[in-house]
């Protein structure tokens, strides 16, 4: 991207997010999402996945119906050793997708997966031998909307990932044996502090955050995420979310991979 003097800058996914919503705001007011997606000759439900930065469904022609339906794809990004993008296209997004190509994936041997919460990967988990490994971008999600309800607990759950994403940043140029002993001594500690302050959070605990408030929402299911989450600290290669990595790398080969992430579309 450059700048209005032409000057080269950098931009992630999440600044190009930012800056659409506030064209969108300037241009049509901050409930003006439908019509501005109409500006744009998008549906509102479209532009919305734009804006947070998520990639919408597929349009599918199909010759039996008047219309488009919705099409489903789901990427398998492997491990160091199968350096592949698998795009893998379903009619829905029920489990029926992963359950198939994931079938016996974990029977031989430990195997990991990276996905977010989504329910129809809790087969894959049940054997014991796949190790679910959480995506911290997922988990940040919700605390970083409850700001707008809940600024000072939001702005410190922020701040106690900040904390575990400095590590990885350190982590990034180590060897594999390097990399697993910097979580083990500082990513460990630091996820046992974020576990505990999330549950002291709730009133079940003596907190003040309920359920059901956007911050309550946002850390009920996460005393959890650091768990999941924590399957990283003594491993050698996955990165704390499937966001920091530069490249897919899903694996569709018959030597399948032991390391393995999901993402849907």
């Amino acid at each position: 991207m450059k700048t209005p003097e032409g000057q080269e800058i950098e931009a992630g996914s999440a600044q190009i997010c930012e800056r659409l919503k506030k064209v969108r705001i300037q241009v049509c007011g901050t409930r003006g999402q439908s019509h501005f997606a109409a500006l744009l000759q998008l549906s509102p439900s479209t532009y919305n996945y734009y804006e947070k930065g998520r990639i919408p469904p597929v349009d599918v022609l199909d010759r039996l119906l008047k219309q488009t339906r919705t099409g489903r794809f789901w990427i398998y990004l492997g491990d160091e050793a199968h350096p592949y993008d698998l795009f893998d296209y379903t009619p829905s997004r029920s489990r029926d997708g992963p359950m198939e190509f994931l079938e016996g994936w974990g029977e031989d041997g430990v195997r990991y997966l990276q996905a977010d919460a989504f329910p129809g990967y809790n087969f894959v988990y049940c054997g014991g031998k796949v190790i679910e490994v959480a995506c911290w971008a997922h988990a940040r999600r919700k605390l970083y909307d409850a700001r707008t309800t809940d600024a000072a607990r939001s702005a410190q759950a922020m701040a106690y990932i900040r904390l575990l994403y400095d590590v990885e940043k350190q982590a990034a140029l180590l060897s594999p044996a390097d990399r697993a002993a910097l979580r083990q001594t500082v990513s460990g500690p630091r996820l046992e502090q974020f576990k505990a302050w999330l549950e002291n959070q709730q009133a079940e605990h003596g907190g003040s955050v309920f359920p059901k408030s956007p911050m309550g929402e946002a850390t009920v299911p996460e005393p959890k995420a650091p768990v999941a989450g924590a399957v990283r600290v003594p491993h050698r290669r996955r990165p704390g979310d499937r966001q920091q990595r530069g490249r897919a790398c899903p694996a569709a080969d018959r030597h399948r991979p032991g390391q393995l992430d999901v993402l849907r579309q």
